[in-house]
C-alpha cells in the first residue's frame, strides 16, 4: 500500500468527517439556542425545534461517529487499486449524499420519530441505496484482489466475512426504521434490558479489539494480546449464561452481567499499549481511556433498580449520549485516523489534531456531560424543574450551550487545520 494513498485516504477521511461534525454541531447549538431563547423558534416558521433534532442525532451518528470507520475500511479493500483516491472520494460522497437526503427529509416533516433511526419517506430508501454503493466500491475491490497474494488464506476469508455483514446493514437499517418495528424494550423498566446492552457493548469492544489488527500496527511483546480475546469470549459465555428476553432490571443476573463491562476496561487499556501506535495518539489514547472507564462506570450506575426509574426520560439520559459519542467516540475517531497512515505529521508536536482544540473540546464535553446530569437528577426528584419558569434549569441550559459554543469552535478549528493534511 503506497504512502501516497494513505495520505490522501487520511486528509479525505478527516475532511469528510470533520465536515460532518461541524455541521452537526452547529445543528447542535441551534437547538441549545432555542432552550434557552425558545421565543427564538418563531421566526423559523415550520423549521421547529423537533425537524431540527433529527439532524443533530442521525449527522452525528452516521456522519462524525461513521466516517472514520469507512475510511479504516478503504484502508483495508482500495490500498491496491490503482483508482484508489478517486474510488475513496467516490464512497465518501455517495454516504454524504445519503446524509443529505436525510437532512433534507427531516426538515421537510419525514422522521419516524426513533432515536437514531429517524429516516422516514425517500431518506429511508436514498440513505440505505447510499450505502449499497458504498458496498459496491469495496466488493469489487475486493474482488479485484482475488488472486492477489498478499490476501490471500485467511485475510481473503477475513475481507469476505466483512463485506458478507455489511452487506446486510442497509436491509436492516431499512427495516429498523420501519414506524411499525420497535426495537427491544423492557416493559418492567422502561429502558433495555441487561443483556441486551451487554451484547451491544460487547460488540463495540471486539470493534475495538480488531482495529489494531486492520490497521496494521505493530505489537509489542506482551501476554495482554492472549489476556484480552481470553477475557473478551469469558465476557460472551457469561453473556449466554444471563437470563434472555424481557427481564427486569431488579434480576442480579442482569447487573451482575452488565457490570462485568467495569473488569474488560483495564484489560482494553493494556491491550492498547501493548500496540505501537503513531506519533500523536497518545492525549487521544488517555481521553479514550477516561471517557470509556466513566461511560462503564456510570451505564452500570444508572441501570440499577431506583436510578434507572428516576434518571429515564430525563437529561440524564441526555448527559450519557454525549458521554458516549462526543466524549468517547470523538477521541476513539481522532485515535483511528490518525493511524490510517504511517507517514502522518502531527499539526502540533504531541497531540494529533493540535492541543488547543483538543483542552477545549474535551473541558466543554466535561461541562456539558455534568450539568445535564444534574439537571437529570433534579428532573427524577422533581419532574416539575422541566416545566415552566425555573432558574436553574435555564442556568443549566445557558451552561449548556456555552459548552455547545466551544465545541463548535473545536470542530471549526479540526475542520479548518486538515487542509493542512492534504498537502502531505
Amino acid at each position: 500500500m503506497s504512502s501516497s494513498f494513505e495520505n490522501h485516504l487520511q486528509a479525505e477521511t478527516m475532511r469528510f468527517s470533520c465536515f460532518w461534525l461541524v455541521v452537526s454541531n452547529g445543528v447542535g447549538l441551534l437547538l441549545a439556542f432555542l432552550l434557552v431563547f425558545p421565543g427564538a423558534g418563531q421566526v423559523m416558521g415550520i423549521l421547529t425545534y423537533g425537524r431540527w433534532m433529527p439532524l443533530h442525532m442521525e449527522w452525528h451518528l452516521y456522519g462524525w461517529c461513521s466516517l472514520p470507520l469507512l475510511g479504516l475500511l478503504m484502508k483495508e479493500f482500495l490500498g491496491t487499486s490503482k483508482n484508489g483516491i478517486g474510488e475513496s472520494r467516490f464512497a465518501l460522497l455517495a454516504w454524504s449524499m445519503g446524509l443529505i437526503a436525510g437532512g433534507v427529509a427531516f426538515l421537510s416533516g419525514h422522521a419516524s420519530g426513533k432515536l437514531f433511526l429517524s429516516w422516514s419517506g425517500f431518506s429511508r430508501v436514498f440513505f440505505p441505496l447510499s450505502l449499497c454503493v458504498v458496498w459496491s466500491v469495496l466488493a469489487t475491490a475486493w474482488i479485484r484482489d482475488w488472486r492477489n497474494p498478499a490476501y490471500s488464506g485467511w485475510r481473503s476469508i477475513f475481507r469476505a466475512l466483512i463485506l458478507l455483514v455489511l452487506a446486510g446493514v442497509p436491509l436492516a437499517l431499512y427495516y429498523a426504521s420501519s414506524g411499525s418495528i420497535y426495537p427491544p424494550v423492557n416493559p418492567g423498566s422502561g429502558g433495555a434490558t441487561g443483556h441486551s446492552l451487554l451484547a451491544s457493548s460487547l460488540g463495540i469492544l471486539g470493534l475495538f479489539g480488531i482495529i489494531p489488527f486492520l490497521l496494521g500496527l505493530i505489537k509489542r511483546p506482551s501476554a495482554m494480546h492472549k489476556v484480552f480475546w481470553i477475557s473478551f469470549a469469558l465476557s460472551w459465555m457469561g453473556y449466554q449464561l444471563i437470563q434472555h428476553g424481557s427481564v427486569p432490571n431488579t434480576e442480579q443476573d442482569q447487573i451482575i452481567g452488565l457490570g462485568s463491562l467495569m473488569g474488560m476496561t483495564p484489560v482494553l487499556i493494556l491491550y492498547y499499549n501493548a500496540w505501537q501506535w503513531p506519533e500523536g495518539t497518545r492525549p487521544w489514547r488517555i481521553a479514550f481511556f477516561i471517557w470509556w472507564s466513566v461511560l462503564a462506570v456510570s451505564g452500570w450506575i444508572t441501570f440499577l433498580p431506583g436510578t434507572l426509574d428516576s434518571m429515564k426520560f430525563t437529561n440524564g439520559m441526555v448527559a450519557h449520549a454525549h458521554l458516549a459519542m462526543a466524549g468517547m467516540i470523538t477521541a476513539f475517531n481522532f485515535i483511528l485516523m490518525a493511524s490510517l497512515s504511517k507517514t502522518t505529521r502531527v499539526p502540533e508536536a504531541g497531540c494529533f489534531g493540535g492541543w488547543h482544540p483538543f483542552i477545549l473540546w474535551n473541558l466543554a464535553c466535561a461541562c456539558m456531560v455534568s450539568v445535564l446530569l444534574i439537571q437529570g437528577v433534579r428532573e427524577g426528584l422533581n419532574p416539575a424543574v422541566l416545566f415552566g419558569p425555573d432558574s436553574l434549569t435555564l442556568t443549566v441550559y445557558a451552561l449548556r450551550m456555552i459548552a455547545g459554543v466551544c465545541m463548535f469552535i473545536a470542530s471549526v478549528w479540526w475542520l479548518r487545520s486538515v487542509w493542512k493534511l492534504k498537502k502531505i
